[in-house]
């Protein structure tokens, strides 16, 4: 799955998370590999 923006790959991420029961890995298009811990913790920093 693809998004837009930050905002909406941490809300992805968070739904896929809680849906699937499992660990969710975010690639991003500059080739960064963050889990949701991650993501969450840079938008919030």
């Amino acid at each position: 799955m693809v998004a837009a923006t930050v905002t909406e790959a941490l809300e992805l991420a968070r739904e896929l998370g809680q849906a699937e029961h499992e660990k969710v890995t975010i690639l991003s298009d500059s080739g960064w590999i963050l889990s949701l811990d991650e993501l969450e913790n840079l938008i919030e920093g």
